[in-house]
């Protein structure tokens, strides 16, 4: 629901203002939760704080994707994915250290510190433009750049770009020639990103370990993974602006299709009464997570925020991700399977309240926890089960196909799109890399007339990295 209102928001409000409202959302979604009487409050704070979660996501990336130069975008922009890793490994910490309720109260801290340090920085460039605040705009890009910046060529190139375009943001953008490319692109991404299936190894990989009967403690694959993913995402932040973002893209999805294929070939052998040696579906889980998180992870987000035009760019930014969520649910859908929720009814005591609440919002984190600011602690080791008489229990969409079906198919299935689209961003999508927003924009302008598929770095561009 976030992202249906969150482009509007941006566009009026400015990317700084968005930023800040969000986070009386958060202290208030925390608040309820950790003083939760009953589940239900348990479940609005979570809808609530699921609600700030992706303005906040959206805001970010429009934010750290306008401010930059060309040649640190890249970076900057795939900084959000790699605090989500960092975040997420803290927090499964912090969650086995603490009582969960103990654990909310504690990480309303966070949202309270970005308060603080979103007044320390100004507004978006782009966005102050768009209002007609040229001051403020120059102001801005002053702080950003630095008093010994030759500020003017950089100002005068976003001012003709958003007086091609017009200030007033329309559906019907999206549409026309110069935005429907990028759209399209943007959805293409969303949906590699989703239907690679490295989601599925990386969520599920407790459950693979324990059907190959690995020794490897599946109780504790949260954190392992969670540790490499950490580890490559930053590795990927520090290639971004080097390697570019298209070769990593490549890279990652190949990288993804081959996994999910080797996963699929291990569960088809075992199917038939061989059996490989039990250490081969941990190498292949690690792989998948590097895989991912080398570039399809951040990639898509960047290119969405990156491909469209100042006037669109929120409200593009918000379909996708909207499209994207939506992939998501229907990839991990929430079935109830117990009694109807009228009906449910939480033990009074403490320890079993404690236990099943946070296995419950465990669960439900997986549908929304993209930033550090929104995870509640989840204790990743000791996962009391749940009473299935009383309590709300979940069936994801592939455990079902799973049992259909075999373990093997959907896994084949997830390596062959994996597959497909490494030959599509091949083909169609546009190397941004050391491009400024104005350029990618004109690229596709043109409609690609410079006979290049892919965008190549400015004489400007070359300049300040031959200076550097």
């Amino acid at each position: 629901m976030g992202s249906l209102v969150s482009g509007r928001i941006s566009d009026h409000f400015g990317r700084r203002n968005t930023l800040l409202m969000t986070v009386p959302i958060y202290v208030a979604g925390w608040l309820s939760m950790a003083f939760a009487p009953t589940a239900i409050f348990v479940f609005v704070g979570r809808f609530i704080c699921g609600f700030g979660n992706v303005i906040t996501f959206i805001g970010t990336q429009l934010y750290s994707s306008e401010i930059p130069e060309a040649r640190f975008r890249g970076r900057l922009a795939s900084l959000p994915s790699l605090f989500i890793s960092l975040g997420a490994l803290l927090i499964y910490g912090l969650g086995a250290a603490l009582p969960w309720r103990t654990g909310c109260l504690v990480v309303i801290a966070v949202p309270i510190l970005f308060f603080f340090a979103l007044l320390l920085i100004p507004e978006s460039p782009y966005w102050l433009l768009l209002k007609d605040r040229d001051e403020e705009a120059v102001a801005a890009m002053r702080w950003l750049r630095g008093t010994h910046y030759d500020i003017d060529p950089e100002l005068r190139e976003m001012k003709e770009k958003l007086a091609s375009v017009g200030s007033k943001a329309k559906i019907s953008e999206l549409w026309k020639p110069r935005t429907r490319k990028p759209f399209l692109i943007g959805i293409l991404m969303q949906t590699l990103q989703q239907l690679c299936g490295a989601n599925i190894l990386i969520m599920y990989a407790g459950t693979f370990l324990m059907k190959s009967g690995s020794r490897v403690n599946p109780h504790m694959d949260v954190v392992y993974i969670g540790i490499v993913q950490l580890m490559v995402t930053l590795l990927a932040v520090g290639l971004m602006d080097k390697v570019g973002r298209k070769v990593l893209l490549i890279m990652s999805v190949s990288g993804v299709s081959v996994c999910m294929t080797a996963m699929a070939t291990y569960f088809y052998v075992l199917s038939i009464g061989e059996e490989w040696p039990d250490w081969v579906p941990v190498v292949i889980i690690m792989g998948a997570a590097c895989s991912y998180c080398i570039g399809c992870r951040s990639v898509p987000v960047l290119l969405t925020a990156e491909l469209f035009n100042t006037t669109i760019r929120s409200t593009a930014n918000s379909i996708c991700t909207f499209y994207n969520r939506i992939i998501y649910l229907i990839m991990m859908q929430i079935k109830g399977t117990s009694e109807s929720y009228k009906d449910y009814r939480l033990s009074m005591d403490r320890d079993a309240f404690n236990g099943d609440v946070q296995f419950v919002v465990g669960r439900v984190v997986l549908l929304y926890s993209q930033l550090p600011l929104v995870i509640i602690p989840y204790h990743p080791v000791s996962r009391p089960r749940l009473n299935t008489n009383h309590l709300l229990c979940f069936q994801q969409t592939f455990p079902f196909v799973e049992t259909v079906v075999g373990t093997h198919t959907p896994l084949y299935f997830h390596g062959a799109i994996a597959f497909i689209g490494v030959i599509v961003t091949a083909i169609y999508v546009p190397e941004t890399k050391g491009k400024s927003l104005e350029e990618i924009q004109e690229y596709f302008e043109s409609d690609g007339k410079e006979k290049s598929k892919d965008l190549k770095p400015s004489e400007n561009m070359a300049y300040v990295e031959e200076g550097n």
